[in-house]
């Protein structure tokens, strides 16, 4: 980790902003080497756990009221009715270095609040080669939606962080040279949804969640069969010929609205896209066969099902 910023930005705090005393909260310790080193010119480093709380407030406003003091903890900050420098912390400046503002500031995102959701990705920034590609996509506005969807993008090797192209990547995965074997389907997602845990979130659930805004009832568990290549069939259905017969209820995009919408508009511009039209006849014909429509719906006309909702 480069931490040479870190004590060009203490430096200012003393020097620039002219702070004769700053507060660092470090709970995990990640920077307790580097301020042991830490030479700060005219400034006293203090482990302030080391010291009495009583005994640091003597010296900081009886005993030396002029000196200039780090004051750095490898606990949290307290509760204000529980600190004991409240007064002094006051009129001090507090100083953040943890692991997510040194991030923060490397991607160049501005909203301080993106801290905690940073951390929570702690594992996917950890390579340095999805850093780097993440900071290509990254721009300093974007909040915890945009983030999570540029690093799917990263995840699955889309050429652009849109919903779309992430989804086309994961749906790609399931026909490896040009075979489709919806069986071993659910192991790859449940793989995919690994890496959503590791990377993304703790439970693994934004990474389905952020495509079944899509794609209408996908699973939270991907562990959980080849959901999505069901909805395919069903909204190839939909899509193809504009509803479905009473029988054929079952192969309807289920739920209704926004969802489904959204769903049929994906698979449209999937079938019709010229780098993804072969792509996707080989998935929906496999999911076809897997749900046996044919079988279902061979004894109906196209008129028949013409103008069933």
């Amino acid at each position: 980790m480069n931490t040479s910023h870190i004590t060009e930005s203490l430096a200012d705090l003393f020097q620039a902003e002219d702070r004769r005393i700053v507060f660092w909260h470090d709970p995990d310790g990640e920077f307790a080497d580097f301020v042991r080193a830490l030479g700060l010119d005219g400034v006293q480093v203090i482990l302030a756990d080391e010291v009495g709380s009583l005994e640091l407030k003597v010296l900081l406003e009886l005993e030396a009221p002029l000196g200039r003091y780090l004051l750095y903890f490898r606990s949290p900050e307290p509760e204000p009715d529980q600190d004991w420098l409240l007064d002094i912390r006051l009129y001090a400046k507090t100083f953040h270095a943890d692991w997510a503002s040194i991030l923060l500031g490397e991607l160049g995102l501005i909203n301080q609040s993106m801290r905690g959701h940073l951390q929570e990705r702690k594992s996917f920034f950890s390579s340095k080669d999805r850093l780097v590609r993440a900071k290509k996509l990254i721009a300093p506005h974007d909040r915890e939606a945009e983030l999570d969807l540029k690093l799917l993008a990263v995840l699955t090797r889309a050429e652009h962080p849109g919903s779309f192209e992430v989804l086309i990547r994961l749906f790609g995965q399931m026909c490896p040279d040009r075979k489709c074997n919806l069986k071993a389907v659910p192991a790859q997602r449940h793989r995919q949804a690994r890496a959503g845990r590791i990377f993304l979130e703790p439970n693994g659930h934004r990474l389905w969640l952020s495509g079944s805004a899509t794609i209408p009832g996908g699973p939270a568990d991907p562990a959980a069969g080849y959901g999505h290549g069901q909805r395919l069939g069903q909204v190839r259905r939909r899509s193809n010929t504009g509803g479905a017969a009473r029988r054929a209820g079952a192969f309807s995009a289920s739920g209704a609205g926004q969802k489904a919408t959204n769903a049929s508009v994906f698979v449209a511009q999937w079938r019709s896209h010229m780098a993804y039209t072969a792509q996707f006849s080989l998935l929906s014909d496999a999911v076809g066969r897997e749900l046996e429509i044919e079988k279902h719906l061979g004894g109906y006309g196209h008129e028949a099902l013409a103008d069933v909702n």
